[in-house]
């Protein structure tokens, strides 16, 4: 059974290598392989965990271990980041993440939710709502670009 809690520091390893071997499960049909690699073997920064209380932060656990994580950021009605450890993908992980961001959202009054879809992420938001509104490339802070959807989805309250 999955539960959902707020992140923690002393989370941030074990989220950092979901979030690496997420990256490196996606399918050439996306994105070259050189780019997923360029994407998977940045660093965790020194102030990922800093993150944890400026913006929203949860993992998803199963019998004590992180299967899922993401990131959203109320203030500016963003999903940030929903990374899922690949053995867990098509398992409800990702769209628990996402549906307890917008309860959080629904919350605190907010309308919508935007986001910036990888290519390969596109389906899985498009299943849970979220409409393309154009497309858009991802600036990375270590330097590179990947190419990306600008989504939305309207909350309910």
């Amino acid at each position: 059974m999955f539960c959902l809690r707020n992140a923690r520091a002393e989370d941030c390893v074990g989220m950092w290598r979901i979030r690496t071997r997420a990256i490196r499960s996606i399918s050439e049909t996306y994105y070259p392989k050189a780019s997923t690699e360029m994407w998977a073997t940045v660093s965790i920064a020194d102030s990922f965990a800093d993150a944890f209380h400026q913006i929203e932060a949860v993992v998803c656990e199963q019998e004590g271990e992180i299967v899922g994580w993401g990131f959203a950021d109320l203030a500016l009605s963003r999903i940030e980041a929903v990374f899922v450890e690949p053995s867990y993908f098509g398992r409800g992980v990702g769209k628990m993440i996402v549906e307890e961001f917008e309860s959080r959202g629904s919350n605190s009054n907010l309308k919508s939710f935007e986001l910036t879809s990888t290519l390969n992420a596109e389906p899985f938001y498009t299943k849970l709502g979220y409409q393309k509104l154009g497309e858009t490339v991802f600036d990375h802070p270590a330097g590179f670009t990947l190419a990306a959807f600008r989504m939305g989805k309207a909350l309910t309250a």
